[in-house]
């Protein structure tokens, strides 16, 4: 199944509204300039969100993911057309693959299992525009610390309008953490978020 979309500016705002990730290489263009693309691009987990809920409106059933793994390989930007691939011949293995501009942007790879949606609650969490840290490398070798989960429901359905009726939230919460550790705590302002691999037990607990 192939889907098609051009992620705008006020898209990015809304996601690293969502997100908690305001890291200036995806939401300020003046900023962007100076940093490693010269311009602004898409968060990846807002591209990988994106591909999900394209996925479910292909399954349309609650599904819990079970293991994920993907790899950001080039950068979307915005104004392109990006199309996503997603091949569910072998479900429940699923393989997604994004591209723009004639390149492979974001490869997929995941294992779920259809079932009842967990019933684990999902606090709401709104998350204030900041800076990212700027880490020295030993900074970044001794950090650790804990990003609470959670989220503005009301951007997540204007984002990901499928997401209620089939993916379990506090996945999504997950997903949602990791760019706000990345692109804001560790490494944070620097910081390029190439890959991501987890594997999800049931929901037992909220943090």
């Amino acid at each position: 199944m192939r889907f098609e979309r051009v992620f705008k500016r006020e898209d990015q705002e809304s996601f690293a509204a969502l997100s908690g990730d305001w890291n200036p290489i995806h939401v300020d263009s003046v900023a962007a300039r100076r940093l490693l693309f010269g311009e602004v691009v898409v968060h990846g987990i807002h591209t990988l969100l994106w591909a999900l809920d394209r996925f479910c409106t292909i399954v349309r059933t609650p599904i819990i993911i079970r293991r994920i793994s993907a790899n950001f390989l080039s950068p979307v930007f915005l104004n392109h057309k990006v199309v996503c691939t997603i091949n569910d011949n072998d479900f429940p293995n699923i393989c997604v693959s994004v591209q723009a501009n004639d390149e492979i942007c974001v490869e997929l790879d995941m294992i779920v299992e259809r079932m009842a949606v967990s019933n684990c609650s999902v606090h709401r969490r709104v998350r204030e525009r900041r800076e990212p840290s700027t880490l020295s490398f030993e900074e970044i070798q001794l950090s650790e610390g804990q990003v609470p989960l959670g989220f503005d429901s009301s951007i997540l359905s204007k984002l990901f309008p499928n997401f209620s009726k089939c993916l379990d939230l506090h996945q999504v919460a997950i997903f949602l953490a990791s760019t706000e550790i990345v692109g804001m705590r560790c490494p944070g302002m620097h910081s390029i978020f190439n890959m991501l691999s987890l594997t999800f037990a049931d929901c037992e607990s909220v943090p």
